[in-house]
């Protein structure tokens, strides 16, 4: 993943056969990101069902295991609709910033 975000590029596009990696790094490198610098992303697919689908696998054991290894408590993450935000404050005062925006490329 590393030479392809290298590039500098405003946008980076992987496209190759599923299941061999392309999403588990990104979103560890998201979570990572957001955790230290407070940036968002945007996280496209090609279509809304395909977004729709990953979207769907928020908190599953993936999610799980890439803030683990970001060093987030995935606790501090939460979804609505289409969006991602990570709390970065307290618990009892929560400090909510937008971390993955979801979108269709047919969208934008």
């Amino acid at each position: 993943m590393q030479p392809l975000l290298s590039r500098g590029a405003l946008f980076s596009i992987c496209q190759t056969v599923r299941g061999c990696g392309k999403s588990f790094p990104m979103l560890l490198r998201t979570m990572a990101r957001v955790n230290r610098v407070h940036r968002s992303v945007v996280w496209l697919r090609r279509t809304e069902d395909e977004i729709a689908a990953w979207l769907d696998t928020f908190g599953n054991d993936k999610w799980l295991r890439c803030a683990k290894l970001a060093g987030v408590d995935f606790d501090r993450f939460k979804r609505r609709k289409n969006i991602i935000y990570y709390n970065d404050g307290r618990f009892l005062a929560p400090d909510w910033v937008r971390a993955i925006r979801g979108g269709a490329l047919v969208q934008w």
